[in-house]
């Protein structure tokens, strides 16, 4: 990279926020918002997430898929 160019990105990184974090599930959204999916979309998806804390789930590979995924982003240190 040059050396314009890495000025100019740490200069945008010190205007955005310049955030630092270890939080696995702040990297996992982070990543989803910015790559896959619109931060809309996600935002009501959590909505829908925490009115349905005792959900019945009918799907049970996916339902186990996203407990694992859970643990996964909830473990220290992942």
């Amino acid at each position: 990279m040059s050396e314009k160019r890495s000025k100019h990105m740490t200069e945008l990184a010190r205007r955005s926020g310049d955030v630092h974090t270890d939080d696995a599930l702040v990297c996992f959204l982070y990543l989803l918002m910015r790559d896959h999916l619109p931060g809309g979309v996600v935002e009501q998806l959590a909505m829908d997430a925490c009115k349905a804390a005792d959900a019945k789930y009918t799907n049970g590979w996916v339902a186990k898929y996203a407990i694992d995924l859970a643990d996964r982003l909830r473990a220290p240190g992942s």
